[in-house]
């Protein structure tokens, strides 16, 4: 063998070795540690799915994630610091509930940045169900009661909500055509209370985390749930889609980037993540913690994902008269 077929049989070694390995090859990126910036504090939803990616996902690409959080300011902060402060290069991600990045025009007046136009997906990193639910005291069974008992008491009977992306997905529901429901919105700080409130009685039906509402055994009733098929876990409840409801959706976890990071890069981060999701074993603590995969998680799709729901909840706000504080 000559000095030429040498060298190449080394570098086949290396390549093979680099591939057996999982890690994902890009020339020199990365080459040092990437942030996952997270904009609500440690050890909520959005907090955990961070980590449980970045600890993957550092494995593939060969350096570390460090999760950052920065919440505050109605999830502002974070945002703001990818989508203005932090250079476009690659280094710097979010971790974030796309409902939570679409309803920011809406909701808050005055943004000094475009959350569509100045982040841009990267990968739709999991799913979590969200149910309707209300309280086993209530006096109806299912969807198709409590939808009976909304007509004919228009005004009567109302719903919490602990922040404006639910309140939004929940107005979407019963603004429907097929629906036009009067029911009252009360706000609430926080999901805890929210929860508390619909188990004491207090309002009538709320929206929440599936996982919240099946720890909570049959002290709740759930009436629908989000998700393309039923849940194994409950295969007697309906989906909003079976019910003719498939604009309601679950809890979106989307990974995204600063606008004018490089096209190589993206895709690079976006094989980690395809990478770590073959792995059986990781979705198989996917699904542990109720979380599921994206039907189609790519960028392209993630992007008009985000654009529908976009408009969707201006129109409900425009029609409901929500403006931004």
């Amino acid at each position: 063998m000559n000095d030429l077929g040498k060298r190449t049989a080394v570098i086949g070694i290396a390549v093979l070795a680099l591939a057996g390995s999982g890690r994902v090859s890009g020339q020199d990126y990365p080459n040092r540690p990437i942030t996952f910036v997270v904009a609500n504090a440690g050890g909520t939803p959005s907090d955990n799915v961070a980590r449980f990616f970045a600890t993957e996902m550092a494995k593939v690409l060969g350096q570390p994630i460090v999760v950052e959080n920065k919440p505050g300011a109605n999830q502002v902060i974070g945002l703001e610091h990818v989508a203005r402060l932090a250079p476009a290069d690659g280094y710097t991600f979010i971790s974030a509930f796309q409902t939570a990045v679409v309803t920011l025009p809406v909701v808050v007046k005055d943004l000094r940045f475009n959350p569509t136009k100045d982040l841009i997906p990267v990968a739709g990193l999991a799913t979590e169900r969200l149910a309707l639910w209300s309280s086993a005291k209530q006096p109806w069974s299912n969807f198709g009661e409590f939808v009976q008992h909304a007509k004919s008491s228009p005004g009567k009977l109302n719903y919490g909500s602990p922040s404006a992306a639910t309140r939004l997905t929940m107005e979407a529901l019963l603004k429907s055509p097929t629906l036009s429901l009067d029911v009252v919105h009360i706000p609430y700080k926080g999901s805890a209370p929210s929860f508390q409130a619909l188990l004491a009685g207090e309002v009538h039906v709320g929206l929440g985390a599936l996982q919240a509402a099946v720890a909570s055994g049959d002290k709740i009733r759930l009436l629908a749930v989000t998700g393309e098929t039923r849940s194994p876990k409950l295969p007697d409840v309906p989906t909003f889609k079976e019910l003719g409801f498939g604009h309601v959706q679950g809890v979106k976890h989307v990974l995204l980037a600063r606008a004018g990071t490089p096209p190589r890069i993206l895709e690079n981060v976006y094989r980690a993540y395809t990478t770590v999701m073959q792995r059986p074993e990781f979705r198989a603590r996917l699904a542990a913690t109720g979380l599921e995969p994206f039907a189609d998680s790519s960028a392209e799709a993630s992007a008009k994902n985000m654009a529908d729901e976009q408009q969707m909840f201006a129109d409900i706000a425009k029609r409901i008269g929500i403006q931004p504080e």
